[in-house]
């Protein structure tokens, strides 16, 4: 009898995909059609969108109107990351640039950022075939496996890219499964 009293009420509406439609138009206002990405600067690269965008492409690829705008609106964002000086010479990319056609990056290399890229390129490569799209998974895999694996086999957080005297491993703060461990 306790149990029942304690039972939440029954809910008074009927949930349908609205707040979803109303986000999705609001991401395309706000995409940036010459140089892919969202807003004028600085640009960071905003990988709950593009993720988001596909989602929704996933989820229309075999209605009679796939929703091919998300498609091309992630393909654009990430042909332009990849081809801009976004991505650094170890073949990770930097976090965001101060600049909206994604030159002058800032110099740091983040584990965390280019494992959601890593993940972005693989789905879009599946979605479109684009060889392209599956040379850069493969590339930004081997470069975080070569640039932030430690010889433990735990990652470093982050990389500072900006020159090769300044290049530094923070080893202190590494990514475990489903979290961050700082060490000593």
């Amino acid at each position: 009898a306790a149990l029942a009293e304690l039972s939440p009420p029954a809910l008074e509406f009927t949930p349908d995909a609205s707040p979803l439609r109303r986000a999705r138009i609001a991401i395309e206002r706000g995409f940036e059609r010459t140089h892919g990405g969202f807003g004028n600067g600085p640009k960071f690269i905003r990988t709950n969108l593009l993720e988001r965008l596909l989602r929704d492409w996933r989820r229309s690829a075999t209605s009679a109107e796939p929703d091919l705008q998300a498609l091309f609106m992630v393909s654009l964002t990430l042909t332009r990351i990849a081809a801009s000086p976004m991505r650094h010479a170890s073949g990770l990319f930097h976090s965001h640039a101060a600049r909206i056609d994604w030159s002058e990056p800032e110099p740091l290399l983040s584990a965390e950022d280019n494992g959601l890229l890593l993940a972005l390129y693989a789905q879009l490569a599946l979605a479109t075939g684009e060889r392209d799209f599956l040379r850069i998974t493969r590339e930004t895999a081997a470069a975080l496996l070569q640039t932030l694996r430690l010889p433990d086999g735990a990652f470093a957080a982050h990389l500072d890219g900006g020159t090769a005297a300044a290049a530094a491993r923070d080893e202190r703060v590494l990514i475990a499964p489903n979290a961050q461990v700082i060490r000593g």
